[in-house]
This record gives structure tokens, sequence and C-alpha cells, in this order.
């Protein structure tokens, strides 16, 4: 147990110590009510953590529940209790020592991702948690910690000063034993809390009497007011949860029977006693009166569109409460009087959209009478339709003949929903009805129960209807043709030949030909047949479905007609073809290659990425050598994807044996690729004469290269004479490098370093060393620093610029102070770059790093970079130093950007000279960007400051 951050209140401190709010006699009645309590006998009590932090509203009971808990654990034995307010508690390891936390009126609690795991995983492995009163008020932004505890804070209508109504909803409840089966009266602060999943995950075994009129009549309770649960247990995982809203107020400490509520809702939190916690369903009826419902019908009766739903809320929330119970069905013959009512048009809509939802055959009859109505036609439509039952047939039916147009296909559309054969004889009267709207909801409804007087009626429709109505029918008889394909082979396929004919249209046609191919035995012949007609659209529509034929199809006989048709064609059968992964197409995609056609030749690439073996290889690599452009990406981007046995195998044993351009292909695609086993044979190639092919070698040895070849490459470095070979080497070692183990690494390059003669070597391995930047590197740069040879102390002074750690700031510094340009620039650049790093330095110490190299400035461009640096700070030194620059003309435009910059990002309170510094930019620039960036500052600095 970490000591700093959990106080140990043991029951030897002075109650003036512990709760210095706590006077004698609170102390004196806290006692003899606990005395009330069983002694508790346990061995090895379980050990409870109280914390009791609030980051919100600070409630003065905190010091009364915590002395409490005290006497409670010292009275009963029924557990140890340890204290502390340190959010440093909630890690595994602290936590591990206690078998529950309660959380005693916190509020507006922060835990980190680490601390909310830690909660989590607490009660979850088996532990428990205990909330009083404030506990709901935490975890705003932690839904998991919501659902957890059940609920959220959500105000406090009924406050301390009153007296409140509470119903005991589990009378015979273990941890409700105190209260003898009875509801009471308490004075305390109740909370209404904002439910997650409450009634569905947890045992509520205390509300608030919502029935009550004092209740009903606190300030702020709103009709929605229903359910108001004050105490509860949960299951959590393994763990336990209990929450109880009662303990706003001091007396609540010393209320005997809340306090064994307590205990044993400790108990079970803590593992110590078992208790049902199944769910229980809120008893609407012992909380809601039917006369509310009346009362808000009587204020809903002029209701207009456009005003305020107050009202219409109040309802949707009581019948939200009510689901379930005999006050729905109380409810519905209300809204049947309702609507024979008065009641403008507006509220009886709104009571037809709750019979949508609520309504059952009982209020058919009141809805069908306003059917009859124009003005009322839709909305019982609408509610008929979402009641859905079979009585609801007629009263439809009978409403069908005599609406108009609209209404007709209203009251289709409700009927497709039925399905029966009654209801199909009525709609098949409705398909060639004059009006082609009607007609099609008719054909539309029908279209799922395809019996043959149906399929026959709409077969003859096909032939002279509208258009709307014509592909209603062809929509209805593919429909139709799927639902039998299942189960009545024949009688699809006779509805699929059917459709499949010339004078259809071609998304028909197609979906027909689709159709016949998932029924046949040999679907890859039918293709074949269509594909090698005459008609073009029929050849389109089979090509299309070549991708829906099994890949163990035999696709030879269609592949064999390729290049008997159209390019454009071409193309289409040869992306079908793609992803089939059949060998029987493997060799006619690679004679594609050799189109002229270069649409064709790419849907060939495309196609062999699943479909080649290990003697496209070849082929792909020699067309890769002749493509150029895009082509040349695409085909090289096939060869890195072809999958399949022996293709990387085949690409080994093909390097060595191959020559000029093909060769390159190969080694660019072992790279590609991955093989690391290719890296022998790459190797090889670095010392071929031909200089694309080492290109090309060393930049796939940067992808594959292993560690044993480092001597080869320092050996090609070190005899290597052409400076851009020498810039290929040097990516190929580093990339192996930082692959490979850095100390043996390093002894290779320092071992081979010493053999450098040449100036271009030494420049390469001083870049090595830079970008891999070992420290046992620095001796040798800095020993390079001072080498007479001017190419190599410049090749030293970059390397050791481009070090990207402190290792070097003072050789900058030391190099920035140079007469020679190269070096201080390279120098200056690069300390600044190091000290800009955010895990390097804060911001005071990068200010005085970069006051430090502004002494070595020598020209405006390093100025202009020091404030570029400077503008990215959020120190208000930065801030001053940058504002010395003002006053320089070549720099006051850079300057102004800088202070402006800095100023936005300014972290703590800006001081006088500061805010003298803006209103000196706001005055000197024309710039009216400027100046507003400027004034707002100030204004946000004057309202911080005040």
């Amino acid at each position: 147990m970490n000591k700093i951050i959990v106080v140990l209140l043991t029951i030897t401190f002075s109650a003036g110590i512990l709760c210095a709010q706590v006077g004698h006699n609170e102390i004196i009645k806290i006692e003899n009510a606990l005395a009330q309590l069983p002694n508790i006998s346990n061995d090895s009590p379980k050990k409870l953590l109280v914390f009791s932090l609030s980051k919100g509203y600070k409630h003065q009971a905190i010091d009364y529940a915590d002395k409490m808990l005290q006497i409670m654990a010292d009275k009963t034995g029924a557990f140890d209790v340890e204290f502390s307010k340190d959010m440093q508690i909630f890690n595994e390891t602290d936590l591990d020592a206690f078998d529950g936390i309660l959380f005693n009126n916190t509020t507006d609690l922060e835990f980190s991702e680490e601390q909310r795991k830690s909660l989590l995983d607490f009660i979850k492995n088996g532990k428990g948690i205990i909330g009083i009163h404030a506990a709901t008020d935490n975890f705003k932004n932690w839904p998991d910690a919501l659902e957890m505890m059940g609920g959220v804070f959500d105000g406090h209508p009924w406050g301390s000063s009153g007296t409140w109504a509470v119903k005991n909803t589990d009378p015979e409840h273990i941890i409700n034993k105190s209260f003898n089966g009875r509801d009471f009266r308490v004075s305390d602060e109740i909370y209404r809390v904002k439910p997650f999943n409450l009634r569905k995950n947890s045992r509520v075994l205390l509300a608030l009497d919502m029935k009550d009129k004092t209740n009903l009549a606190a300030d702020g309770v709103l009709a929605t007011d229903k359910d108001i649960p004050i105490s509860w247990i949960r299951k959590f995982g393994k763990g336990r949860l209990f929450y109880c809203s009662f303990g706003h107020n001091a007396d609540i400490y010393w209320n005997e029977q809340i306090l064994a509520h307590y205990l044993s809702g400790i108990r079970f939190a803590l593992g110590e006693i078992d208790a049902e916690t199944e769910p229980l369903p809120f008893d609407a009826k012992s909380q809601i009166n039917p006369d509310e419902l009346r009362n808000y019908l009587d204020q809903s009766k002029d209701y207009e569109y456009g005003q305020s739903k107050a009202i219409q809320n109040n309802i949707t929330a009581y019948l939200r409460y009510s689901a379930g119970s005999d006050l729905i069905v109380n409810a519905e013959n209300q809204f049947i009087g309702f609507l024979k009512s008065d009641a403008s048009l507006a509220a009886k809509q709104f009571i037809c959209e709750q019979l949508s939802i609520y309504g059952t055959t009982k209020s058919l009859p009141a809805l069908s009478e306003l059917l009859n109505k124009d003005e009322t036609f839709e909305m019982a439509v609408f509610a008929i339709d979402r009641i859905g039952s079979e009585d609801a047939v007629p009263v439809l039916v009978n409403a069908l003949d005599k609406g108009s147009a609209v209404q007709q296909i209203a009251i289709i559309n409700a009927l497709s929903k039925v399905g029966s054969e009654e209801v199909n004889k009525v709609l098949l009267k409705y398909v060639d009805n004059k009006n082609e709207n009607v007609s099609t909801a008719a054909i539309n409804a029908l279209a799922l129960s395809c019996n043959p007087e149906f399929i026959q009626t709409l077969q003859l429709e096909s032939d002279d209807s509208g258009v709307e109505k014509k592909y209603a029918v062809y929509d209805a008889l593919l429909k139709c043709a799927s639902t039998k394909s299942s189960n009545e082979k024949d009688s699809a396929l006779k509805i699929y030949n059917r459709l499949i004919s010339s004078g259809n249209p071609y998304n028909v046609r197609f979906a027909a030909f689709q159709g016949i191919v998932m029924l046949a035995d040999h679907p890859e012949k039918l293709i074949y047949e269509k594909i090698n007609g005459s008609n073009e659209d029929d050849r389109r529509i089979a090509i299309q479905l070549v991708n829906s034929l099994d890949k163990k199809a035999d696709l030879s006989s269609i592949a064999s007609l390729l290049f008997s048709l159209p390019e454009i064609e071409q193309v289409q059968l040869l992306a079908a073809f793609k992803g089939k992964n059949n060998s029987a197409l493997t060799r006619v995609i690679e004679k594609a290659l050799q189109s002229k056609n270069a649409a064709v030749r790419e849907s060939a690439l495309k196609s062999l990425v699943e479909n080649a073996d290990k003697n496209s290889v070849k082929v792909l690599a020699e067309f890769c050598a002749q493509a150029d452009g895009d082509e040349k990406e695409i085909s090289r981007e096939t060869l890195s994807l072809i999958d399949g046995a022996g293709i990387d195998q085949e690409i080994i044993k093909l390097i060595p044996e191959s020559a000029g351009k093909i060769k390159n292909e190969l080694i660019i695609a072992a790279g590609q690729r991955q093989i690391s086993e290719a890296a022998d044979v790459v190797f090889n190639e670095t010392v071929n004469p031909d200089p694309l092919l080492r290109k090309s070698a060393y930049g796939t040895l940067a992808v594959i290269g292993k560690q044993e070849l480092l001597n080869g490459l320092f050996q090609n470095l070190l005899e290597s004479d052409d400076e851009s070979q020498n810039q290929e080497i040097e990516k190929a070692i580093v990339a192996i490098a930082v692959r490979s183990d850095v100390e043996e690494t390093s002894q290779v390059i320092l071992k081979k370093f010493s053999l450098a003669k040449k100036n271009l070597t030494f420049n390469s391995f001083f870049s090595i060393m830079s970008q891999i930047a070992n420290e046992e590197f620095l001796p040798a740069i800095r020993l390079g620093l001072k080498n007479p040879e001017n190419e190599i102390k410049t090749s030293a002074v970059r390397a050791i610029s481009g070090w990207p750690n402190i290792e070097v700031l003072d050789d900058l510094y030391n190099l920035s102070n140079s007469n020679n340009k190269i070096y201080h620039t390279l120098a200056f650049r690069g300390y600044l770059r190091i000290i800009q790093q955010d895990n390097f330095f804060p911001d005071s110490e990068k200010n005085a790093h970069m006051r430090k190299i502004a002494e070595t400035a020598k020209d405006n461009s390093d100025f202009q970079l020091l404030l570029s640096n400077l503008s990215k700070s959020s120190d208000l030194n930065a801030l001053k130093m940058a504002s010395l620059y003002l006053e320089k003309p070549q720099l006051e435009e850079s300057a102004i950007v800088s202070v402006i910059a800095i100023g936005e990002k300014l972290q703590g309170p800006p001081d006088e000279e500061a805010v003298m510094i803006m209103e000196k930019i706001s005055k000197k620039t024309d710039d009216q960007n400027i100046v507003k960036k400027s004034t707002d500052l100030l204004k946000k600095w004057r309202e911080k400051n005040n």
C-alpha cells in the first residue's frame, strides 16, 4: 500500500482530528443508532476504501458519513475501513489491497485512462463498489462507469428541507429488512437520476412515491418524473454495486433504519451476504395516476401544428412508463373517445400516432370512421397499417373502393403486408386499374405472393402497359421467379425465359439471365453460347456474368473466344476473369498482353494478379522491360502482387539467368515482394557493369538486405569513385543497419572507416554515421572536424549538424562561431533543429539556447530562421526575445509574425511588458489581419488579468 496516497484513519484518532465538523452530540447520536445494529463476528473482515474527494459541489455531510462509517466498522466488526482523497490511489497495485470502494458524496471526479481501467477491473474481477448520495454526480464523460452506477445526477427537485414519501419497492428483500416491509417518509435531498439501463440491469429497492401529492408538488418536478429510484443493487462482471441517494442531510447518519440499510448494502457489495439482484420491472400502476392522462388529453384538444408539444411530450412519457401494464388498456379506451370528440386535426393525428404503437383491434372501429373523411384518412391508415392485425383487413378493403387514387395506393400498401389469399384476390382487381399509379401499387403489393393467376395477369400486362407500370411488372416477375427458384425451378425458368427476350430492357434481361445461370447445372455452357452469339447485348450480359461462375467451373471454352471479340468486350471479359484463380485462363491472359490495345493490356495485367503461376514470372518481367509510363507502373505492381506456388523461387532463379532490362525488373520485383531469400543473388548484381542494374540492386538490398552483407557493401563503397553510386550504397547500408544488431553493425562501420582513403569515401562514411547516430561514432566525426582537407571537414560538419540529439550541441555552437559560411550555416540550423525537439527541453530552456545561438547569427537569413523557431514557443520570454527585432527594418515583418504566433499560444498571464509589445504591434503595421489579431489578444489578456 502506498502510504503517501492513502491516509489510514484508525479508531485511535480523536474525533476532532478526524471530523472537524462533527460535534460531540452528533457522534453520540451516530453511536446510539449504530448500537442497535448486530455485532458481526468476522475473523478476517473485508477491507473498505472510503473515497471522499469532491471536485465539484462539496457536501458538508462528507465528514458525517466518514465518521459514521468509521464507527460502523468499529461497532459491528463487519469490515475494516481506510479513507483517502487522493486520486492516485486508483491504480491496480493500491486497489488490490481492498475488497470494496465507497464513494462518499464525491462529485465531478475525472479519471485517467489507466485509472478508469483499474476501477472497472476492480469490480469486474469480483469486488464491490458502493455509492452514497452524490456518488452519481461523477463519470459524466465515461459511459462504462455510468452503466456501472446505473445513472447520472439529473437534478433534485426534492430538496433537503422537504419531507418526502418513499416507496419500499421490494419489501421482502434482505437489504430492505430494516424498513419492516413498510413505505416511509424521510427528510433529505433526493436525486433524480438519468438512467443508463437502470431498470434492465439493477434491482431497485427504494423509490420516490410519485403518487404522493407532496412529492408531485415539489418545485421543478416534471411530467416525466414517474420513476425515481433511490436505492438499488446490481451485479457487474463478477462484482457487485450498491447505491443509495440518502445522505445529504447530517441526521441521515443517525437514522437507525437507513444505517441498517447501508450496512446490508455494503456487506452485499463486499460479498458478505447474498441478495437477489434480478431486475424488477417498473410498477406503473403503483406510481402513475390514470387521471393524469385524462387531464393531458383535455389540455391537448385544441392543439394546432407549430404550437408547443409540451403536453404531447407528457402523454408520450405517460405511455412509455405505462407500457406493459393495464394502464395502456385504459389509455387506448381514452384515445378512442378522443378520436370521436371535436378535437383538432393536429391533436387527432398525434393520438393516431400513439395508437400505431400501442393500439389494438379495439381501436379499429374508431379508426375506420376516420378513413371515410379526406382530412383524417392519412392519419387513420397510418395507425391501421401499423396495428397490423388480420381484423384490420376488412376495414381497409371496405375503404378501398371509396377512396381517391392517392388513398387507394396508401391502402394497397398497407394491405401488401398481410399477404393472405383473400387480400391477393382483392388486389388482383386493381392490377388493370385505369389509374396507372394504383395499378403499379397493386402489382408491387402482389409481387411476393407469386400465385399462377397473378403471374398470368402480369404477363398479359407487360405487353401494352405504360413505362412505370411495365417496370413494376418486370420487377414483380423477377421477384416471383426468385421466390420460386428454390422449390419450383421449372416455374422460375419459365418466367426468366419470358423476361430474357430481346424486346425487354437490358437490366431486366440481365437479371433474368442471371437467374437462369444460377439455376443451370452447367452455367458456363449457357454463357459460352451467349458470348459466341451475334447479339451484342446478350454478349455483354454473358460476359458480366462470367464473374458469377464458380472458380472450379471449366472456363477454357469461354477463354477460347477472347480474341474473336471486339476489343472493348475483350477488356470486359478479361476483367471478369479477375479473381477466378483458374489455370485454364492463365496462358490466354498472358497472350492478351501482346495486344496492340492499351486497355486490353491493362485489363490483362489486372486479371493476371490472381490467375498467374510461376511460368507467368518471365512473361511479366519481359512485359515490364518493354513497357513505359503508367503501363510500366501497373505491370510492376502486377509482378509484385501475383500469388502462387513457386513464384518467389522463380524470381530468384531467373535473376542470374536474365540480362538487361528483364534482369532489372526481376531485381525490382524481389524488393517489392520482400523476398529475403533473394538477397545474395541481388548482391551479386552490385558489381554488374550496367549502372542501372547496380542502382536497382542497391535499392532492393535496402529492403531485403541482411547484416551479413554489410562487409561486402562497405567493400563496394571503399572501391567506388562514383558519388551517385555511393549514395545508393549509403541508403542500402543504413536501411540494413537499422534492422540489425546496433553494436555489431557499429563495429563493422568503424573498422571499415579506418580503411577509407578517398575524400568521397569519407563523405559517405560520415553520412552513414550521422543517420545511424550511435554515440560511438562521435569521436571519429569530431576527428574529421579537425581534418585539414576542406572536403572531409565539410562532410564531418554535415554529419554532426544532422545528428539527432543533444550530445553535439557544444560542437554545433563552436562551429556556428566559424567564419566559414558553410560551417556556420550548417551548425546554426542544426543547433536550432535539435533544441526545437519536444523531448529535450522545456520552453524556458529552449529560449535560453535560442539566446545563446543568436549571439552567433551573422546575417538576416540567420535571424529569419531564429524568429521562425521562436514562433513555435508558448513562453513569455520567447515573445520578448522576438520583440527585440521589431526595430530592424529587414526583420520587422518576421518579428511581428513571430510575436503574434507566440502570443496566441502563450501559457500563463502576460505581464505589462508583453502588453506594451502587443500594443506597439497594433500601431506599427497597416496589415489589418495583424491588427485584428493583436487587438484580439490584448482583449483576451485583459479579460484574463481581470
